[in-house]
């Protein structure tokens, strides 16, 4: 029994978090629609006058972006709340989540740190880059690649936590319906 309250707790614990997260995410997407719907246009009719006015074609992309933002933030909104009510397939979808943010930050360690991206950073030059500026990228790239591992660690973690069978058993009882 006392793992089964663990797996409760802890499902009950993630689920507030998720929760938590999604619904700051959908308000910054409310507020990132609201700035490109009625902002960007308003900036744009300023720019008529000089050369650096926005084409349509990027302002309508801007709003596209912004929209599938929103409508995917409201998505994990309502898988969190769904997931928090032991809704199996809220489960799989977080688990594909989490994979995806793993995999995500796995490429940005081969990136950025397995590629080398930061170590060829060109070498200063007169009038060029500051002498200091390529040791601070390459102190860059160490600390995002730590995160990074971080976060794989972290997901991964998370991932066969929520495909552990007294997490998947959570997700079947008669309460879970």
């Amino acid at each position: 029994m006392a793992s089964d309250s663990k797996a409760a707790n802890f499902v009950t614990a993630l689920g507030w978090i998720l929760v938590a997260f999604m619904g700051f995410g959908v308000v910054m997407a409310l507020m990132q629609n609201v700035m490109i719907n009625f902002m960007l246009p308003l900036i744009n009719e300023q720019a008529r006058t000089q050369p650096g006015q926005m084409p349509a074609a990027v302002v309508i992309l801007f709003r596209v972006v912004a929209a599938f933002v929103l409508c995917v933030s409201a998505f994990l909104l309502w898988a969190a709340w769904a997931f928090l009510k032991r809704r199996n397939w809220a489960r799989q979808t977080w688990v594909v989540i989490f994979a995806l943010n793993a995999a995500s930050s796995a490429f940005t360690v081969l990136v950025f740190v397995g590629m080398g991206f930061f170590t060829r950073m060109p070498v200063p030059q007169s009038g060029g880059i500051p002498p200091g500026f390529t040791t601070a990228f390459r102190a860059m790239g160490i600390v995002m690649g730590i995160v990074s591992i971080g976060f794989i660690v972290l997901f991964v973690w998370l991932i066969k936590r929520l495909r552990s069978p007294d997490v998947r058993a959570e997700f079947q009882s008669p309460s879970a319906s």
